[in-house]
């Protein structure tokens, strides 16, 4: 319960819970597929099955 805890998340009493908090990689873009879509364009360098996942609309801290 203290790793739960630790990552903000509760359980409520008596329940049983079968998860796996596991790490995956981070995806990096480059800074001028950044500077791309940050100007609203698409890197056309992304072949199809990176361009579904990619969330270009996301924004970091």
């Amino acid at each position: 319960m203290i790793q739960i805890d630790a990552a903000s998340s509760s359980v409520p009493k008596g329940q049983i819970v079968d998860a796996a908090i596991v790490p995956v990689p981070k995806q990096r873009n480059t800074r001028e597929e950044n500077r791309q879509i940050k100007a609203g364009d698409s890197p056309e360098a992304w072949s199809d099955n990176k361009h579904r996942q990619k969330d270009v609309e996301a924004t970091g801290p």
